[in-house]
């Protein structure tokens, strides 16, 4: 948790702090991070955050999120999570 924080931390910068997180490999280990904890809510928040918040960037920033090896495989059943949640108490 405490590595997704410090990340997100610098990708909330700005568009050059996002391109140092991507450069220095934050998202490998950001995905890393969340396929090794994928029942520790806080890893899984924080890791959700720090992707948002590089997608918030410029399209090569989108470019990278999406040609990171596996993160679709873990993004598609967390928003199937979401939801879940969501429709959960809609009758």
């Amino acid at each position: 948790r405490s590595m997704c924080e410090a990340l997100g931390n610098i990708a909330n910068g700005t568009n050059a702090h996002k391109d140092a997180v991507v450069a220095a490999g934050g998202l490998d280990a950001i995905v890393s991070a969340m396929r090794a904890h994928p029942n520790a809510e806080r890893v899984q928040e924080k890791g959700c955050e720090v992707l948002k918040c590089i997608a918030s960037g410029t399209k090569a920033h989108q470019d990278a999120i999406v040609n990171t090896d596996d993160v679709a495989s873990l993004i598609i059943p967390l928003l199937g999570m979401i939801f879940s949640v969501q429709t959960e108490g809609i009758s």
